[in-house]
C-alpha cells in the first residue's frame, strides 16, 4: 500500500530533530544547513545537508557539483552529513519480497534512471557524492504510514538511516532496485537481489575522521610551518604554529 504521505511532509516532520542533532555532533554555533532548490537538487542528489566549513550556500553547493559531476575536489575543507529522504511503502503481498519474508514488509524505491539533464541517476549521484572524505551520504526512510503520525513530536527512532556507502556495485542505473525491510526495525537490504544494508550509525561515522598520534601530530605541525612561513626569509624565529590553529586532544 503506498503511503499517503508526501516526500517534502517527511522532511518538515523530523527537520527541527535532525537540526538538534546535528548541532551537538557539529557544533551550534558553527552547523550550516543546505536545502537545494528543486532544480539543484537534481544535480547534488540530496533532499538536506548539515556542514560544518567556511563555505555555505551556493558556493559550497558549487563545490559539491563540480566534484560530482567533474570529479574536482573542493577547496574547502569541512565535515557534513547529507540525506536524501525515501517514502516507505508497507506491502501486504509478498510479491516482490525476498525469499522467506512475510506481509507485510516496507520498501523504498531508488530512482536508479538517469536524469537527462545531469545524464546520471540520483542514486549515482549520492554514490559519487559519498566519495568526498568527512563525508557521510545517506538515504533516510521514516517508518511512518499515515497523516496521523505526523501529529506528534518526531521520534528518531522512527527515522531509518541506511549508508549509501553499503550499496552493491553495478546499480548506479540499472532499474527495480529499492531498498527492504522486513520490519520496522529489521535489518535493511538493498533489492532485488536481497544484499544486507548499512545503517548510519553516527558515532561510527566520527570514528571514520583521522587520528593524530604524537608522530602524526610533529608532522603535521611541521608541514603547517611550511605552509605559513619560510625560516629563510625571515632573520629570527617564529612560533611554530600561526595563533588561529588550535590542536585539540582527546582520550579516545
Amino acid at each position: 500500500m503506498s503511503s499517503p504521505i508526501c516526500e517534502a511532509l517527511l522532511e518538515m516532520h523530523y527537520f527541527r530533530a535532525l537540526v538538534r542533532h546535528f548541532k551537538s555532533i557539529l557544533g551550534a554555533d558553527q552547523l550550516q544547513i543546505l536545502k537545494p532548490t528543486q532544480q539543484r537538487e537534481k544535480w547534488l542528489g540530496f533532499d538536506q545537508g548539515f556542514v560544518r566549513g567556511p563555505r555555505a550556500g551556493r558556493a559550497l553547493e558549487g563545490e559539491l557539483k563540480d566534484f560530482i559531476h567533474s570529479n574536482v575536489r573542493p577547496l574547502s575543507v569541512f565535515r557534513a552529513f547529507f540525506l536524501q529522504f525515501k517514502v516507505v511503502d508497507q506491502r501486504r503481498s509478498r510479491r516482490g519480497a525476498p525469499a522467506g519474508w512475510t506481509k507485510p514488509w516496507y520498501s523504498a524505491d531508488l530512482s536508479t534512471s538517469p536524469d537527462k539533464d545531469t545524464k546520471i541517476s540520483q542514486h549515482e549521484t549520492l554514490v559519487r557524492l559519498s566519495q568526498l572524505p568527512n563525508t557521510e551520504v545517506a538515504y533516510a526512510c521514516p517508518m511512518l504510514f499515515g497523516l496521523g503520525d505526523l501529529v506528534d513530536e518526531p521520534d528518531p527512532a522512527t527515522l531509518r538511516t541506511v549508508d549509501v556507502r553499503s550499496a552493491p556495485s553495478g546499480w548506479l542505473t540499472s532499474g527495480g532496485h529499492r531498498l527492504a525491510f522486513q520490519d520496522p526495525v529489521a535489518q535493511a537490504f538493498w533489492c532485488s537481489e536481497p544484499i544486507p544494508a548499512k545503517d548510519w550509525n553516527f558515532t561510527e561515522a566520527l570514528e571514520r575522521l583521522p587520528r593524530l598520534d604524537e608522530e602524526h601530530l610533529r608532522k603535521f605541525m611541521g608541514e603547517v610551518r611550511g605552509l605559513v612561513w619560510e625560516d629563510t626569509d625571515r632573520p629570527f624565529r617564529r612560533k611554530v604554529l600561526p595563533p588561529s590553529l588550535i590542536v585539540v586532544g582527546t582520550n579516545r
